[in-house]
């Protein structure tokens, strides 16, 4: 009930709610902290950041992400110290690479040093989140120091599938397009995280020339590369589009049931019928079509 009030006050948020919000704030259920911070991040008031400040050590991993995102979305400069010091002393790898993400947001004294160090972390999650936040550096600044640049380029080769996906994406978008063999290596790869790696950078990048690699991802043998492989393929808009209808007709099972998912996604009705289709026909991919039917209902409202 405590949870429920809390997310109604913030959705109808109002400065007078702030003394119920910090309230909230000390209450013993994670979730309803979460949102009041998520509440207090909208808050007007100077001192709003500071009671945020004093959970970034609360034993609740969720209340110490959320507190991090909050200080970041207040413009918060001046806890740089503090989340170094936090990354320091943690052993929570998910903390410490959004802390490598938080760094991406803020601007002051040695946050390039700090994002360079965490491209060296022994965990793949602060290494990948770090490449991504001198991406928005780069993106805002319009260069970055060469040797960060030759980390990331060595980055390619990390052991992580993300880490090397996300270090293809950043140097694209720095105008280093030479990584279309990278990506290529990424959809023939053995590693179906690999492939699925790939399809991902085809879309987000609008790769058209490999738009037919794509395509034939949507019959590879792993459920997670076909489904990105047929998400990707709806980045290219209507020729994309156009791709999946034609799989959802004339594809094997695996590619119509997943075509009509992508489909789906975009609301048309004959990726709905074909995934009904398929839901009845009594195949072993019956059971996932109708998972997938679940997933695409929506509530009635």
């Amino acid at each position: 009930m405590r949870w429920v009030t809390i997310v109604i006050l913030k959705k109808r948020w109002d400065e007078k709610f702030v003394p119920i919000f910090l309230k909230a704030l000390e209450d013993k259920d994670p979730e309803v902290v979460r949102v009041a911070i998520m509440a207090m991040s909208r808050a007007t008031i100077p001192a709003a950041s500071e009671p945020i400040r004093k959970l970034l050590y609360s034993p609740s991993e969720l209340i110490v992400l959320s507190a991090i995102r909050s200080l970041v979305e207040l413009a918060s400069t001046d806890v740089l110290d503090e989340f170094r010091e936090l990354f320091e002393k943690t052993d929570n790898h998910k903390v410490r690479a959004t802390i490598a993400s938080a760094f991406g947001d803020l601007e002051g004294d040695g946050v390039l040093d700090f994002l360079k160090e965490c491209l060296y972390a022994p965990d793949a999650r602060v290494r990948a989140n770090a490449v991504m936040a001198l991406k928005k550096k780069y993106d805002k600044l319009g260069s970055l120091p060469a040797d960060i640049i030759d980390r990331i380029i060595e980055l390619k080769s990390d052991q992580d599938t993300r880490v090397q996906a996300d270090c293809v994406q950043a140097l694209w978008s720095m105008g280093m397009a030479d990584n279309l063999a990278d990506i290529e290596k990424l959809l023939v790869s053995s590693n179906e995280m690999s492939r699925s790696s790939g399809a991902y950078l085809c879309g987000k990048l609008k790769l058209y020339q490999l738009k037919k690699q794509l395509e034939n991802l949507t019959a590879d043998s792993s459920w997670t590369v076909r489904k990105m492989s047929a998400i990707a393929l709806l980045a290219f808009g209507d020729s994309g589009r156009a791709v999946l209808k034609q799989l959802m007709e004339y594809g094997t099972s695996d590619q119509q049931i997943v075509s009509a998912f992508a489909v789906g996604l975009t609301d048309d009705p004959s990726a709905i019928e074909k995934l009904i289709e398929q839901s009845r026909s009594g195949s072993e991919m019956a059971e996932m079509a109708t998972s997938l039917l679940l997933r695409l209902a929506k509530p009635v409202t």
